[in-house]
């Protein structure tokens, strides 16, 4: 079983060097809220992936340097403040009030896209893309609106950590998000170790057919 670092190896250069220098931030600088169940459904481990799946994403639709930089912004603090494991609407809220506050501590250059990222990354796209328009200068609206898209695709692309039923892909956006499932199935297996995997699922397995739109026992290997 190959492990993240074996993985991120076989990508381009830009994509490893620019995952080394968030990834390195996130574990030496930002602080998450830590999580009682025990379970690590939402920490560090699920940025790390957003981190990569995003990066992908951006090098497969060739944003600019300037969304690919809010993306990397965004996985690594978008689940800063989570009070729980479940749906905790506002933890978007929270996480980008404290990006804005990092930003502000660290002369971390503040990325307003990246803060309309995270702020509502928990929303409805209706939701954030009503923020952004009015928000966005008009020239970077459609940028603005792409990556917000791009990184709530690679953060559902990371679902597959809460089991084989996690993700129902007909949400996801984009053709280049849907080529890169196969690729976040690989990752999970190669990041999560069996016993962590089995405790998510036995939490998660009720939810199958809310996450997926198909029952547990559909995914019962024959």
């Amino acid at each position: 079983m190959e492990n993240l670092q074996e993985i991120i190896s076989k990508e381009s250069a830009r994509i490893g060097s620019m995952f080394s220098y968030w990834n390195d931030t996130m574990e030496h600088q930002v602080e998450f809220w830590q999580l009682s169940d025990g379970i690590d459904i939402h920490t560090e481990s699920h940025c790390k992936r957003v981190l990569l799946l995003a990066l992908k994403l951006g090098e497969s639709r060739q944003l600019f340097l300037r969304w690919v930089i809010a993306l990397c912004h965004a996985s690594i603090f978008h689940d800063t403040r989570r009070k729980d494991n479940y749906l905790d609407q506002g933890h978007g809220d929270r996480a980008a009030d404290y990006y804005k506050d990092y930003c502000e501590k660290f002369k971390m250059k503040f990325l307003p896209e990246a803060f309309a990222i995270i702020k509502f990354h928990d929303r409805d796209d209706a939701l954030g893309e009503e923020y952004i328009r009015k928000e966005a200068p008009e020239d970077e609206v459609e940028g603005w609106l792409e990556a917000y898209r791009d990184f709530k695709d690679a953060d559902a692309l990371d679902r597959f950590r809460l089991g084989p039923w996690g993700l129902n892909e007909e949400f996801l956006r984009s053709d280049e998000s849907r080529n890169l499932v196969s690729y976040a199935k690989e990752l999970v297996a190669a990041t999560i170790d069996e016993q962590t995997m089995k405790a998510t699922m036995e939490v998660t397995r009720k939810f199958a057919e809310q996450l997926s739109g198909k029952p547990a026992s559909f995914f019962i290997e024959k």
